[in-house]
């Protein structure tokens, strides 16, 4: 057998893989609210079409939510104590309207589960399937389930939030996959610019 003694693949340039980061427009958000309402008038399961919404308003993973019991959940102190997601045991922060929302879901006897499935018991709840009719209802079929933790993550850079506080949020272990999103940091940054020029220049007239 003979051994090339050089890397026939040096200098080959490796290709970068590209990143599907999609954001929802209001215009998008509002459609998106308006099909869950639809696909769920329309019979679809109450737990998944509410698992969606819940997904959208705490940019959790979806295996963190659809594996989440009601006992890891802190009412009074706004969080959920997971004791194994994808990095390990964590506290995921809730907003108030996710919370809130929570708190409106009924209890399911004989599960644990927040989002139980119809065979009860600790089996996982499927909701790509439903995910799949609620995008095409509302014109979104380039967005995935993923796109919405995306979204949320934008949704708290692009208002002013620091990458650090947004990472806490997105219980990133690394500051460096929260780095992802540093470009959206500028946004309010150009705003206030633009609010200052205006400012001076209304002035100087």
């Amino acid at each position: 057998m003979n051994v090339r003694a050089d890397n026939p693949a040096k200098g080959v340039k490796k290709h970068k893989l590209v990143k599907h980061d999609r954001y929802l427009s209001v215009a998008e958000l509002e459609r998106l609210g308006a099909a869950l309402k639809a696909v769920e008038a329309e019979g679809a399961s109450a737990f998944a079409i509410a698992a969606i919404r819940f997904l959208a308003l705490s940019g959790c993973r979806r295996s963190e939510a659809l594996s989440m019991q009601w006992e890891w959940i802190d009412f009074q102190h706004n969080l959920v104590k997971l004791p194994d997601s994808k990095t390990g045991q964590k506290v995921l922060l809730l907003g108030k309207e996710a919370l809130e929302f929570l708190k409106i879901l009924p209890h399911v006897e004989g599960s644990p589960l927040v989002f139980p499935s119809a065979s009860g018991g600790t089996t996982p709840l499927s909701i790509q399937k439903i995910w799949g009719r609620v995008r095409q209802k509302a014109g979104l079929e380039d967005v995935r389930l993923h796109d919405l933790r995306h979204n949320f993550a934008s949704t708290a850079v692009s208002s002013g939030l620091s990458l650090y506080i947004a990472g806490k949020l997105l219980g990133h272990s690394q500051p460096q996959t929260t780095q992802r999103y540093a470009h959206l940091a500028l946004d309010p940054i150009r705003a206030a610019a633009d609010e200052i020029a205006a400012s001076i220049a209304r002035k100087l007239q």
